[in-house]
C-alpha cells in the first residue's frame, strides 16, 4: 500500500530588518520509494509527477489566495473617498485658534484632489490635515505627498510623521519641509527612520505652517502615503511600479500620480498587466508626434548625487527613452539627462549625476520616440527609480525588498536558466530566496535570476563591476555561478543558448566573465560575491547568478538567500563605493572562496585543492 510521508523543515535566516531573524516553512511531501511528489510553501503548491524510475515528468503550481492590501499606512491616502460633508473618510482636519482655514474637495481630471487655504495664522501656527496609522515597531518607514503649492507667505509646507506610545505621547518627530511654489504636482519624500520600539500609533501631518506673522498659504494634494521600506536608497517617486490605479481620462489611462507630456490625439496611453504586474504603456497609432511620455515631478536636492532606472521594451517603430530634465523654481530649464533603447524585451535603462545647484525640482520622463511623424508601435515601462546615491549601480531593485502580490521573484528580475524545478520567494520582502530541491535535474540544469541593462554606446576599457551578498541555507553537491555577458549588439539573448546564436549577437566575452563560488550553508554568516571585468565597445549586458550542480549527474539541492547585487557598469578604483551594511550585529561576513577548475570530492561542496 502507498503511503506519505511529510517532512516539515523551518529554515531560520538573516534579513537586513533589525527586528533580527525570520522564518519560513516548507513542507516537502515524498511517496514509499523517496521520490519528492509536493512542496507547499506560504504563497504556493508545488506537485511533482515521477515515472517508476524516479525521474520527476511534469511539475504543476497552485498559487494560494493572496489576502495582503495595499503597502500604504494611510488609509484614503488619495481621498477617493468622501462622507456626506464632502470631506475626506478617515482624515482629520486641524487649525489653530487664530487661524482662518478653507478645505475642499476638488477634481483634477477623473480624480479627487484636497485644497487646504490658509491665511491671518500667527508665527508657529498651522492649518491642514492629520491622520493616526498603525505602524511596526523596528520597521524602515517612508513618507511621500504630492502637492501643489500655489501660494505662500510667511509659511511654508510641512509633511511630518508623529511616533506616539499607547498613552499618545510623542516620542519621535520626523519631517520634511517645502516651499517650492509652482503650478504642477510635485512629489515630496523623506525617510522617517526605524519605528521606535514603543511606539504605538503615528501620526501623519500635511499642514501649511506659519513662519512669520500674518502668514498664509494654498496648496493642493493629489495623495500622502506612509510605507515601510528596507531599502538603503529609498525611491523619491510615487507609485514608481504602477501598480496604483489607473485613472481614466478619455480614451486613455494612466498610472495615478504621473501625468502624459503631450496632448496630440494620435497617442495612445493604457495599462495592462505583463507577468502578473501593471505596465504603463505609451505609443502612437499611425501619424503624429515625434514624442511621447509620462512623466512625474519630484522635489530635488542641488549638489546631491541621483541615479535615475526603469525598465522598458518597444515595439513596432517606437524607442524606448527615459529623461530627467531640472528646473529652477521660476520653471527655467537648468539641465537634461537621457537614453534610450531599440531593445524587445525587457531591458534596464539608467543615467546617473550631479544634481546641478540651484534646481529646485526634477521632472522624471518615461515613454516613447519616433523617427518620423509616420508608424505605430508602443513603449512598455514598469518601476522607475530615483535615488539619491554616488556610486553607478545600473540593476532594479538591486537590494531585494520589492514583490508584487503574489509574485515569487523580486520586481524587475526574471527566472533564468531551466527554472521549472526552481522555487522562488521573498525573503520577508528583504531578499530573494532561490530553492532547488533535491532531485536528478539533468546534466544541463541549473535555476537562477539575471536583468539585462543598456550600458551605452559601447566605451574603449570599459570596467564592469559586479558586488552582493548571499546567504545558503542548505546545499548539497551544488555551486553557485555570477556571469557578466557583454554585448556590441542592441539584441541580447538570455543564456543558456546556442552558441551558433551568440556569435549573431556579436559577443564580447573573452575571459567568460564568469565566477563559481562554493556553497556552505550556515546562517550566520554572508558570502560576498565581487566580479570585475574589463572590455572595449560594449552596449548592453546581462548580469546572472544561478545555482548548479558540481555533478550534474548525481542528485543535488540548494537553497539560498540573495540580499543584494549592484552592478557598477563604469567602475573606477578610485572612484566612489557605497557600502551596505546589514542591520546584524555581531555576524560575520564570509569573504569567499572561488572555484578556479572544476576538480571535486563526490560528497562535499569543497573544492580539491
Amino acid at each position: 500500500m502507498k503511503y506519505s510521508v511529510v517532512l516539515t523543515l523551518v529554515a531560520i535566516f538573516l534579513t537586513t530588518s533589525v527586528s533580527g531573524v525570520n522564518a519560513y516553512e516548507s513542507k516537502y511531501h515524498y511517496d514509499e520509494n523517496g521520490n519528492i511528489t509536493q512542496i507547499s510553501h506560504d504563497e504556493t503548491d508545488i506537485t511533482f509527477q515521477s515515472d517508476k524510475n524516479g525521474n520527476i515528468t511534469n511539475r504543476s503550481i497552485t498559487k494560494k489566495e493572496d489576502d495582503r492590501v495595499s503597502s500604504n499606512l494611510v488609509k484614503n491616502g488619495d481621498f477617493k473617498y468622501v462622507n456626506k460633508s464632502g470631506a475626506p473618510i478617515a482624515w482629520e482636519y486641524v487649525a489653530d485658534n487664530q487661524a482662518i482655514s478653507n478645505y475642499r474637495i476638488l477634481k483634477y481630471g477623473t480624480r479627487n484632489v484636497q485644497q487646504i487655504k490658509a491665511s491671518n495664522m500667527p508665527v508657529g501656527n498651522s492649518v491642514g490635515l492629520k491622520q493616526t496609522i498603525a505602524v511596526t515597531p523596528q520597521e524602515q518607514a517612508v513618507m511621500r505627498s504630492s502637492i501643489r503649492i500655489e501660494q505662500l507667505q510667511n509659511a511654508n509646507v510641512v509633511m511630518a510623521l508623529d511616533y506616539v506610545d499607547e498613552k499618545g505621547n510623542i516620542i519621535e518627530r520626523m519631517e520634511k519641509k517645502s516651499v517650492l511654489t509652482s503650478n504642477v504636482f510635485v512629489t515630496i519624500s523623506e525617510q522617517a527612520g526605524s519605528v521606535p520600539k514603543n511606539a504605538k500609533n503615528a501620526i501623519i501631518h500635511l499642514v501649511i505652517q506659519a513662519t512669520g506673522s500674518n502668514g498664509s498659504g494654498s496648496i493642493s494634494v493629489k495623495g500622502v502615503e506612509v510605507v515601510y521600506d528596507s531599502s538603503a536608497f529609498f525611491n523619491r517617486l510615487s507609485n514608481p511600479d504602477f501598480q496604483g490605479e489607473g485613472i481614466q481620462n478619455g480614451a486613455s489611462t494612466i498610472a495615478d500620480y504621473w501625468e502624459r507630456f503631450d496632448e496630440q490625439a494620435s497617442f495612445a496611453f493604457s495599462m495592462i498587466k505583463d507577468g502578473g504586474n501593471k505596465k504603463q504603456v505609451v505609443g502612437r497609432n499611425g501619424r503624429g508626434g515625434k514624442e511621447v511620455y509620462v512623466a512625474q515631478n519630484i522635489e530635488v536636492v542641488p549638489s546631491r548625487g541621483y541615479q535615475l532606472r526603469g525598465i522598458f521594451k518597444k515595439t513596432g517603430g517606437a524607442v524606448s527613452h527615459l529623461r530627467i530634465l531640472f528646473f529652477h523654481q521660476n520653471g527655467t530649464l537648468v539641465r537634461t539627462n537621457y537614453t534610450s533603447s531599440d531593445s524587445l524585451s525587457d531591458i534596464i535603462l539608467s543615467v546617473r549625476g550631479t544634481i546641478p545647484r540651484g534646481a529646485a525640482y526634477a521632472k522624471i520622463v518615461a515613454g516613447a520616440q519616433f523617427n518620423s511623424a509616420q508608424g505605430s508601435g508602443n513603449v512598455y515601462i514598469d518601476d522607475i527609480e530615483f535615488e539619491y546615491s554616488s556610486e553607478p549601480q545600473a540593476l532594479s531593485n538591486s537590494l531585494f525588498t520589492l514583490f508584487s502580490n503574489k509574485s515569487g521573484i523580486a520586481n524587475g528580475w526574471e527566472k533564468r536558466g531551466s527554472h521549472r524545478y526552481g522555487i522562488f520567494h521573498s525573503n520577508e520582502g528583504r531578499g530573494q530566496v532561490i530553492t532547488v530541491p533535491r532531485g536528478y535535474w539533468g546534466s544541463d540544469a541549473s535555476v537562477g535570476i539575471g536583468q539585462a541593462v543598456k550600458i551605452g554606446e559601447g566605451l574603449l576599457n570599459s570596467k564592469f563591476l559586479l558586488t552582493g551578498e548571499i546567504s545558503c541555507l542548505k546545499s548539497e553537491n551544488a555551486k553557485l555561478e555570477v556571469q557578466i555577458r557583454r554585448y556590441k549588439s542592441p539584441n541580447l539573448p538570455w543564456l543558456p543558448e546556442p552558441q551558433n546564436t551568440i556569435n549573431v549577437t556579436n559577443t564580447t566575452n573573452e575571459d567568460d566573465g564568469t565566477k563559481t563560488y562554493e556553497l556552505t550553508p550556515g546562517r550566520d554568516e554572508r558570502t560576498v560575491i565581487s566580479l570585475m571585468v574589463q572590455d572595449d565597445n560594449v552596449i548592453n549586458a546581462q548580469v546572472f547568478v544561478r545555482l548548479m550542480p558540481i555533478h550534474p549527474n548525481q542528485p543535488w539541492e540548494a537553497s539560498i538567500v540573495v540580499h543584494y547585487l549592484r552592478f557598477n557598469p563604469h567602475y573606477k578604483t578610485s572612484g566612489p563605493v557605497e557600502m551596505i551594511l546589514h542591520n546584524q550585529r555581531n555576524k560575520p561576513t564570509r569573504f569567499p572562496k572561488t572555484t578556479t577548475d572544476r576538480k571535486y570530492t563526490n560528497n562535499q561542496n569543497r573544492r580539491v585543492q
